[in-house]
């Protein structure tokens, strides 16, 4: 090392006047050099390099970097020595990592339920459908919510998604709709995810109504 700043000097855990002077290998011990040793060579033989690397060293825990090096070129084009770049991504890693295992956790919920689920923005436009009914959620992702119901009525959907936004507070709707030359009534349940997109639940109530009919 001839010259480290402040925050590779804070990374590392040592002043940077300790640094200076040191070698790769005596910073980050035997087995991290050897992991990297053929990069170093292929920088200094004059490509620049572009890696992603898990690192440990000085008792820290292991770190996830992003490292560049760029040869140093003196006028006549001999490299001289290397520029290291580094970003410490640790975090965001971790952070990536979680926000996929709790979507994951949410997409296994939501298949596990009987209700037709979808993600619709005020519109009524569908970005993301589950149903125990339908394996392919393809078929259903960019239209409108209305036009996978026929007889739904578009303009009360939309209305009802964008008072779940507006007001935070679940809207439900009672739909008659015809699927297949048959009459069913579905409930409709409107909850706020942010400013851009509601969940809508959708149950099929057709059963529940006619045997309330009969009980009646």
């Amino acid at each position: 090392y001839t010259y480290v700043n402040r925050a590779y000097s804070e990374w590392a855990g040592l002043p940077a006047s300790a640094i200076v002077g040191m070698s790769v290998r005596e910073l980050f011990g035997d087995a991290v050099y050897d992991g990297i040793e053929h990069r170093l060579r292929a920088a200094f033989s004059g490509e620049t390099v572009e890696f992603d690397n898990r690192v440990t060293f000085r008792g820290a825990r292991p770190r996830d970097i992003r490292v560049r090096y760029i040869p140093d070129r003196a006028s006549d084009g001999e490299v001289v020595g290397i520029y290291v770049l580094l970003l410490d991504v640790t975090d965001l890693i971790q952070t990536l990592a979680e926000l996929r295992a709790s979507e994951a956790r949410l997409r296994r919920l939501i298949q596990s339920v009987p209700d037709t689920i979808l993600r619709a923005d005020p519109d009524g436009l569908i970005l993301d459908f589950a149903s125990p009914r339908h394996p392919d959620p393809t078929r259903f992702i960019g239209k409108r919510v209305s036009e996978i119901m026929p007889g739904a009525d578009h303009e009360q959907i939309r209305r009802a998604i964008r008072q779940a936004i507006a007001t935070d507070e679940v809207q439900s709707l009672d739909l008659d709709v015809c699927f297949d030359g048959a009459q069913r009534q579905l409930e409709a349940r409107h909850a706020r995810i942010d400013e851009d997109e509601t969940f809508v639940i959708v149950r099929d109530i057709s059963d529940v109504r006619m045997l309330q009919g009969e009980l009646l």
